[in-house]
């Protein structure tokens, strides 16, 4: 099971991150940023395209860097971060992972 830092489990439930993540939902329709397909209000994940573990704290909260993934694309997109080093996540694009993420979920 995962488990997350201390840090990080308290600005998941910050009310800035509460707000910023109905933003980006409804901002991108609740669509999977990579599918394409529909999530529903319940399953939707707002996921740091670069992660945030890897970005100053200032970076947390930048809309630009968020979108809309379902917990299966979310998980495949895990997956991969775990395989990558964190110079590496710093210079994976959106545009990088569409393409990575899309080719996986075939």
């Amino acid at each position: 099971m995962y488990y997350r830092d201390q840090t990080a489990n308290q600005f998941y439930h910050s009310k800035e991150w509460k707000k910023i993540r109905q933003f980006v939902a409804a901002r991108d329709y609740y669509l999977d940023a990579v599918t394409g397909l529909p999530v529903s209000n319940d399953k939707i994940i707002v996921d740091h395209i670069v992660p945030r573990r890897v970005l100053p704290v200032d970076k947390w909260l930048d809309v630009d860097n968020l979108w809309c993934l379902s917990p299966t694309t979310h998980n495949t997109k895990t997956k991969i971060e775990q395989s990558l080093n964190q110079n590496q996540l710093k210079h994976c694009s959106k545009r990088w992972w569409i393409k990575v993420l899309s080719e996986r979920t075939k």
